[in-house]
């Protein structure tokens, strides 16, 4: 929590006023980042919504995802919106992978909700474990300089409040703060570029080369 209004002030990313979308997926990174914002906001007096997208990837496990989702934000007090999308339909129809399809729809998705309802700025819950796959990944792919910064901390109306909270210390807020969570299994499935950075390549880095590694490569960017 301290971290998070930490870096809220330092960086302004929120203000008093404020009307804040915050996608939330069901998972702990999530349910953490808009558990933690609705206590922040009722204190310097911003707004908090919540919005889920059901990529209709895992049939009835999404389904579960989309009513925790909605549960969860309900128990909280916020208001909350939920769209269904046919993920894998969309990324062969524009012969995209399954990764970008799904983000491709739910920052549309967020944007017409912000057009709609005037939500000046959306929440992701990108953590610091995120940043260093993506700046990993992005080293692989030889995107330059610009990609070697990893996940920006604003970009537009885009902000990442919990971008240099760790997910061991995401989770242990959650279990501090009963806060429930599902897991998307497809997270575990090797098939996915990020997911083998993830699961195999920090892994092996962190075991055989640098213990601190998620932290030394995040400060490096």
């Amino acid at each position: 929590m301290n971290k998070v209004i930490e870096k809220i002030k330092k960086s302004s990313l929120l203000e008093c006023g404020d009307r804040i979308l915050v996608g939330l997926s069901g998972g702990a990174d999530s349910m953490c980042l808009t558990h933690a914002l609705n206590i922040i906001g009722k204190e310097m007096g911003f707004e908090v919504f919540t919005a889920h997208m059901n990529h209709n990837i895992r049939g009835e496990e999404a389904a579960n995802d989309e009513k925790a989702a909605a549960e969860f934000a309900a128990s909280l007090g916020i208001k909350h919106f939920s769209r269904s999308e046919r993920v894998i339909e969309y990324a062969e129809k524009n012969s995209i992978s399954e990764e970008l399809a799904g983000r491709e729809l739910r920052y549309a998705f967020f944007a017409e909700l912000q057009k709609k309802y005037g939500f000046n700025k959306v929440a992701t819950a990108h953590n610091k474990n995120d940043n260093a796959e993506t700046i990993l990944m992005n080293f692989m792919r030889g995107s330059g300089v610009s990609g070697l910064c990893g996940i920006p901390r604003r970009r537009g109306d885009i902000i990442r409040p919990l971008l240099d909270a760790d997910r061991a210390e995401i989770e242990e807020y959650c279990r501090e703060n009963k806060l429930p969570y599902v897991t998307d299994k497809t997270n575990f499935e090797h098939i996915y570029t990020r997911n083998k950075v993830r699961l195999e390549l920090i892994p092996a880095i962190v075991s055989g080369f640098n213990a601190n590694f998620i932290n030394t490569v995040t400060r490096n960017a």
